[in-house]
C-alpha cells in the first residue's frame, strides 16, 4: 500500500512540476509574441504626445512606468531634455529582445529627436512568472524531502518490528515442534502456520500430489534472528569501487564472478536494502553438469556477464555453477528468467551432454536471514537435480497466511 501511495504521489508531484515549467515557458512565449505590437503602441503614444504638446509635455509623467523600456533619449534642437538611464541611451541598438525606434519630430516650438529602446520580453514579466514557478517547485521539493525522510524512518521501524515479531513466532513454533501446514483435499488448517508451509513447486506444471512441502525443521536450524546492521549500507557505486580495489582477493580469476565466499555478505546487504524499500529480491542458483574444460567455463562466464549488467551480484557457486542476486524480481519472474537463461546456456553447447539445473528462492515480502534464503534456494536446486523432470524449481511461500500468522502472534 505504501509503495502504491508513493507511486501516486510521484505522479502528482511530477505533474505539478511539469505544469510549473510549462506555465513559465508558455507565458514567456506569449509575452515575446506580442512584444512587437506592444512596442509599436508605446512608441506611437510617445511620438503623438510630443507632436501635440511640445514644451508643455511632462516627460516624467509620460515615462512614469519605465518597466517596458531599456533606454530613452529625447533631445530638442540638439539639447537633451530627457534620458534614461543616462545620455548613453542615444547609442542604443536593436537585439532579439529589444526593439529600438529613432525618429525626428517637428512641433510648433522646435524639433525633437527621440530614441526609444523598448523590451519585447520585459524583465519584470520574466521575474513574475519565474518567481511563481520557483515557489511552487520549492514547496513541492521541500514536501517531497519531508515525505522521503518520513518513509525512511517508518520503513526502518516496520522492518525492526516485523523482525522482532518473526523471531518471537519462530521461538514459539520451535517450542511446539510442530510447525507445518499440510493441505488436504477439502480445507486448510487456519490455526497453525509456519514457514514450513512454504512449498517447492516445479515450473513445468507438476501435479499437486507431486509438489514438495518442506517442513520447518528442514531449514529452521539455519535460520537466525535477523537484525538490521547499525552501520549504514554503502551505496552500490562505493561497493563496486571497493571491490575493484580488492579484485585480486574478491573476484575469481577463472570466471570473473565474485568468489563464493562473498555471497552471504552481499546477500545480507541486499536483503536489508530490499526490506527497507519494500522491494522483491530473488536468489537464483545454477549448476551445469559435465562442464570442466576451461574454455567452456569461460564461455559460460562471458555469456552470464553479458546478460547481467551488475557484476557485483554474480558469484561462483560450487565447482560447476554460479549464483545470481536479482533485485526487484519476484519468484515468478525469476522462474521465467532462469528457464530462458538455462535454454541459452544449453544452446552454447548444443549436442553436448551438459544438463543445467536451477534452484530459486525469493524474499516474498518476508524479513529473513541470508542463510535462510540460501538454504531454500539450495533445497530447490537439490530437488530439481534429483527429480530430473524440471530444470527449474522454485521455493514458493503462502505470504498471505505467513503475514496473518505474524500479525496474530504480534497481537498475542
Amino acid at each position: 500500500m505504501k509503495r502504491k501511495s508513493i507511486t501516486v504521489y510521484t505522479i502528482i508531484i511530477s505533474a505539478i512540476f511539469a505544469f510549473c515549467i510549462g506555465f513559465f515557458f508558455y507565458n514567456m512565449a506569449n509575452e515575446y509574441f506580442h512584444g512587437d505590437a506592444r512596442a509599436e503602441r508605446a512608441y506611437g503614444f510617445v511620438t503623438d504626445s510630443i507632436e501635440r504638446n511640445g514644451d508643455r509635455l511632462d516627460f516624467s509623467h509620460v515615462f512614469k512606468d519605465l518597466d517596458g523600456y531599456e533606454a530613452i533619449y529625447i533631445e530638442k534642437d540638439g539639447k537633451p531634455v530627457f534620458s534614461y538611464p543616462n545620455e548613453g541611451a542615444k547609442d542604443s541598438y536593436s537585439t532579439p529582445l529589444v526593439k529600438v525606434y529613432r525618429k525626428t519630430i517637428k512641433s510648433n516650438d522646435g524639433t525633437y529627436t527621440s530614441v526609444l529602446a523598448i523590451y519585447k520580453l520585459r524583465p519584470s514579466v520574466i521575474f513574475r512568472y519565474a518567481r511563481f514557478s520557483f515557489i511552487v517547485i520549492l514547496i513541492g521539493t521541500i514536501f517531497s524531502l519531508v515525505l522521503i525522510f518520513y518513509f525512511t524512518l517508518t520503513a526502518k521501524k516496520d522492518a525492526e518490528n516485523l523482525t522482532t515479531s518473526e523471531s518471537e513466532a519462530n521461538d514459539s513454533l520451535n517450542e511446539n515442534e510442530e510447525v507445518s501446514l499440510e493441505p488436504n483435499e477439502n480445507s486448510v488448517e487456519e490455526d497453525a502456520f509456519s514457514e514450513g508451509e512454504e512449498k517447492i513447486s516445479e515450473k513445468d506444471g507438476i501435479s499437486n500430489e507431486n509438489k514438495m512441502i518442506y517442513e520447518n525443521s528442514s531449514v529452521s536450524d539455519t535460520e537466525k534472528e535477523y537484525e538490521i546492521p547499525s552501520t549504514p549500507i554503502q551505496e552500490e557505486d562505493s561497493e563496486e569501487k571497493e571491490e575493484q580495489n580488492e579484485a585480486k582477493d574478491i573476484f575469481s580469476v577463472r570466471t570473473g564472478f565474485l568468489n563464493e565466499s562473498q555471497l552471504k555478505g552481499r546477500l545480507e546487504n541486499e536483503l536489508v536494502r530490499s526490506a527497507s524499500g519494500e522491494q522483491e529480491l530473488s536468489l537464483i542458483l545454477v549448476r551445469i553438469l559435465n562442464i570442466s574444460a576451461e574454455e567452456n567455463i569461460r564461455k559460460i562466464a562471458d555469456f552470464v556477464l553479458g546478460e547481467n549488467p551488475f557484476r557485483n551480484l554474480i558469484f561462483d557457486y560450487k565447482e560447476d555453477g554460479f549464483a545470481l542476486i536479482r533485485k526487484d524480481m519476484s519468484v515468478k519472474d525469476a522462474e521465467i528468467y532462469a528457464e530462458k537463461l538455462l535454454q541459452n546456456i544449453n544452446e552454447l553447447f548444443e549436442g553436448e551432454n551438459t544438463p543445467c539445473f536451477s534452484g530459486i528462492s525469493s524474499r516474498s515480502g518476508r524479513i529473513l536471514s541470508n542463510e535462510r534464503l540460501l538454504t531454500e534456494a539450495e533445497e530447490a536446486l537439490r530437488r530439481s537435480m534429483e527429480d530430473g523432470k524440471s530444470r527449474v524449481t522454485a521455493f514458493h511461500v503462502d505470504i498471505g497466511k505467513y503475514m496473518e500468522f505474524i500479525k496474530n502472534r504480534k497481537n498475542d
